[in-house]
């Protein structure tokens, strides 16, 4: 609230103050294939310790319920995404793994996170957490929100709707400047963006202007090499612009 890490929009520290204020347990336990491991080891009673492998994790095991050998098995379940993804600003530079490292120190804390807002919560907030807690800075000096992207109808984006776009096909069609204009025209800061194929259509007349601007600067340097005298007036009419 302070601004020591500054929000753009600004009006998104009230929805990040609100979920720090009202934290509740966090599940990080998830059944997946791939992922992080949970570092718990049980035995068949489901006695259980906590260690990075099973040779460490029988030794902690006599340790705690003195017995020697004991046949253990890792838990299933991988970490929770968010589990791993909130070491991300330093441990990309092994600032964790090999503390202290010419990257690390170089690189972080970095400058500017751009995400989504609903994900302040699940990944923002728990970077910020974990790097005062193990880097004893925070990761970052301002975080950009973008919006989401919806359909005319304002659903959200999604595989299973089948609403989101072929950039491909758009792109084939009206050209990677026409769609880049059309997107950014109508994406303000931090509020969703509903697409519509007419910002293409947009983009594409716009960059059609610039494009025939360029051709006529270049005609008229054609002119002034030639010793002829350019007449701006006339051709800037006949792309549409005017003199003021």
């Amino acid at each position: 609230m302070d601004e020591e890490i500054k929000f753009y929009p600004s009006k998104f520290k009230n929805l990040y103050r609100h979920w720090m204020e009202n934290i509740k347990d966090w599940c990080i336990s998830r059944q997946l294939w791939w992922g992080h491991r949970i570092p718990a080891w049980y035995d068949e009673e489901g006695r259980f310790v906590v260690a990075a492998t099973k040779e460490g994790a029988q030794k902690i095991f006599k340790e705690q319920f003195s017995i020697n050998n004991a046949q253990l098995k890792q838990d299933e379940d991988c970490l929770d995404t968010w589990f791993s993804s909130w070491l991300w600003p330093f441990e990309v530079f092994k600032g964790y793994s090999n503390p202290g490292n010419k990257d690390v120190n170089y690189y972080y804390p970095t400058n500017t996170l751009v995400t989504a807002p609903e994900i302040i919560f699940f990944w923002v907030a728990r970077m910020i957490m974990a790097g005062y807690e193990y880097k004893g800075q925070k990761p970052f000096n301002e975080v950009y929100f973008t919006g989401i992207v919806r359909d005319k109808q304002g659903r959200k984006m999604s595989k299973s709707l089948g609403n989101s776009p072929d950039l491909l096909e758009m792109i084939d069609k009206d050209g990677a400047d026409a769609v880049r204009f059309g997107i950014m025209i109508s994406s303000p800061a931090g509020n969703d963006l509903m697409w519509d194929p007419s910002g293409n259509e947009q983009g594409r007349f716009f960059i059609n202007k610039m494009w025939n601007a360029l051709k006529l600067v270049k005609m008229w340097e054609g002119r002034l090499s030639a010793g002829d005298s350019p007449r701006p007036a006339e051709n800037l009419q006949r792309i549409g612009l005017k003199i003021a």
